[in-house]
């Protein structure tokens, strides 16, 4: 039976996987877009706007923020759009095909959350090794809302 004996103790390790898998996701959706559509800016613009969306929108980490709900649902009305458009639309199949840029945006914005803005140590109220993230100054462990101060 599994009892998670296997992860290792710094899940920071594990939590590095994701960014890798958004960016391999990444680059096979830039595999399967037609060679036609890197030569036209729509294309680029797309990606570059969806990589905005999905580092700054929907990677949002303030706990208490509601635009990563909104961009979400935002973006959803928007894909439906952009899909239910007739198959001569070819504006509508480029932007679609920058979608790849929310898995580079997204990627971009978990990697550094994981290895700028936050560190793997000890908690000394929880009794464990727990992710801990500065705020004013001061490392708080994310598990609850208490402060840790270490430098």
């Amino acid at each position: 039976m599994l009892d998670g004996s296997f992860l290792p103790r710094n899940r920071r390790l594990w939590a590095g996987l994701i960014p890798l898998v958004l960016f391999g996701a990444a680059l096979v959706g830039g595999l399967i877009t037609p060679r036609a559509y890197f030569g036209n800016s729509l294309y680029w613009l797309s990606l570059f706007w969806f990589s905005v969306v999905g580092a700054v929108l929907i990677g949002n980490t303030n706990r208490t923020s509601r635009v990563p709900r909104f961009a979400s649902i935002g973006l959803t009305l928007f894909i439906a759009f952009l899909v239910l458009q007739p198959p001569t639309a070819q504006w509508a199949s480029m932007i679609l095909y920058g979608f790849v840029g929310l898995f580079i945006g997204f990627g971009l914005r978990i990697g550094s959350f994981l290895y700028v803005e936050t560190k793997w140590m000890y908690c000394d109220y929880c009794k464990r090794d727990y992710w801990h993230m500065k705020r004013n100054g001061v490392w708080e462990c994310q598990r609850a809302t208490h402060s840790v101060i270490h430098g």
